[in-house]
Order: structure tokens, then sequence, then C-alpha cells
């Protein structure tokens, strides 16, 4: 079976921000802007962290881990193409106090279009995402750890559950997010055409 593919298109008008950005975060995350590399130990493991990174670029057939609403342990992997903004969630472990997990949710001025969460997904998409004068460690150890860590996305929020300790290969949590770009003024990127789910034919 091959993957669903999400082609966005502008279907609807809102006054909405004409530039892609995070709107708001739960306690307990930052927003920031960070530059340099970005690795396991670039924050320490008190908060989750999250940021913007490239803004208003064209992906083709980009490969996400879910495309959509939808949540980690059940995805609906695909193929998003089109004009999107990126953001990424990144936590550390290291931080020996309670609660045990980060858990909380941030809000983009846009709809999720898709999220990006494995090692291979993350390594793999750095090139087209990161924001300027950032870069990450290409490591296996970066992701969200199955079966410990998740996130859901509805609209345009995502709220996410990340374990502050180590689970190995696992060392640090970062997830990537894709979202639709609000055009200049009032327009705006607000759905989907042509979600197509297409079979392979049987010889």
């Amino acid at each position: 079976m091959r993957p669903c593919s999400l082609s966005i298109a502008a279907l609807s008008l809102l006054a909405l921000p004409a530039a892609g950005a995070i709107q708001s975060a739960t306690s307990g995350t930052l927003v920031h802007s960070p530059t340099g590399l970005i690795a396991g130990n670039a924050f320490g493991g008190q908060y989750a962290h999250a940021w913007n990174e490239r803004q208003s670029f064209v992906l083709t057939n980009q490969a996400v881990d879910l495309l959509g609403n939808g949540n980690s342990n059940s995805p609906t992997p695909g193929l998003v193409s089109g004009l999107v903004d990126s953001h990424m969630l990144h936590a550390e472990s290291g931080w020996p106090i309670n609660p045990s997990v980060h858990s909380g949710t941030v809000t983009f001025n846009a709809p999720i279009v898709g999220v990006i969460w494995t090692a291979a997904g993350l390594n793999g998409s750095d090139l087209f995402c990161a924001p300027a004068g950032t870069s990450y460690s290409t490591s296996a150890s970066r992701g969200l750890v199955p079966g410990s860590e998740w996130v859901v996305v509805s609209g345009n929020a995502i709220t996410f559950q990340f374990i502050r300790g180590q689970v190995f290969p696992y060392e640090y949590t970062q997830v990537r997010v894709l979202t639709a770009v609000p055009g200049p003024g009032a327009g705006v990127v607000l759905g989907a055409a042509g979600l197509v789910c297409a079979r392979r034919r049987r010889a």
C-alpha cells in the first residue's frame, strides 16, 4: 500500500497573522529561538522547548509519521507536499525532580498537516526544515520513545507527553511539526485538497 498524500491548498479565508508561528504553549514549555548545534545536552531537562524552524517553504512528498489529526499510538503516516512552516518540540533528560514527564500543549496559528518523530525522519528532513543558524545532531538517539511518549494532534494544536529520563537508545526527544502557511492579509491555508490513499493493484 502506498502512503496517503496530502497536497495543501487554500480552502478558506480567515483573519490570521501572515507569518507562521507558535501562538502559545502551556506552562513548562519554553518558546524561544535557539542557534548553533542542538543535541541532547543543549538546554538541560528542566523544561520542554518549542521553536519555529524554517518558514514559508515548499516540501515535495515529504514523508511524515502522522498525517493531519491523530496520535502517535495509532498514526496514519503519509506524504506532505506544498507550502509549509516547520517547528520543533524538544526535551532532554537530566533534571531529577518530579513530575517524571513533560506534558503540555503547543498551539500554532495554522493547522498542523504533518508530524515527524522518528530519528530517520528527523535526520532526513533537517536539510529542508532547519532554520538558518541552527543545526541538529543527526543521531539515532533522537526522536519519540515508542510506548513511553506520545503526541496528539487536533487542528492547530499538538498535545504531548515526554519523559524526563533516558530510554535506550533514545537520549533526547524531538518532534517536528509541519503547519500550513497563513497567506498575506486574510488569506490562509486551512485544509487539504486531494487527500488520497492509493492501493497497489494486484498483478
